[in-house]
């Protein structure tokens, strides 16, 4: 029976507090300002809500601009055969990527990579014979490259890019 007691008292007081805020809603003097209050709550929360909703709808643009990005560079490093063959520039990144991995030619100043109708120029310098063979068959070894010319000087002094 304690049990029960105890709900039934607990109810009592919940409908008893239920009756003094809907008391406080409706009387004539206590029951403006609250109102009134709660009209600034609730204009308060709904200012809240929309600059919410714009920060929300900013990051959403913001996130979409990065994946187009990522999706447009992710495009431009896939080999899409053509018509006439492979998309030169392609190729040229493809290269100009190979080259900046490979450990024997990272180290060296900027070599530039022109692609024309399956044809790789390459042009820089280099410090030794070496590096300079060694970017041609980067170069040659890359898919969609028929021909490789190399332009690239060997000077013993330091190269600068």
């Amino acid at each position: 029976m304690e049990k029960e007691e105890v709900r039934h008292a607990i109810g009592n007081t919940l409908i008893f507090a239920l009756g003094i805020g809907v008391g406080f809603l409706t009387a004539p003097k206590t029951g403006r300002g609250t109102r009134a209050w709660l009209h600034d709550k609730t204009q308060h929360y709904k200012k809240e809500m929309r600059t919410a909703e714009r920060r929300v709808k900013s990051k959403v643009a913001y996130e979409e601009g990065q994946l187009k990005g990522l999706a447009h560079k992710a495009k431009q490093l896939t080999i899409v055969p053509g018509e006439d063959g492979y998309v030169d520039d392609v190729v040229t990144q493809r290269v100009r990527t190979k080259i900046g991995e490979n450990p024997g030619t990272a180290h060296l100043p900027r070599i530039n990579v022109d692609t024309a109708d399956q044809v790789v120029t390459l042009r820089g310098r280099v410090p030794s014979d070496r590096e300079k063979e060694t970017l041609e068959k980067i170069a040659t070894d890359e898919p969609g490259v028929e021909k490789v010319i190399n332009k690239v000087t060997v000077s013993r002094k330091k190269a600068t890019g």
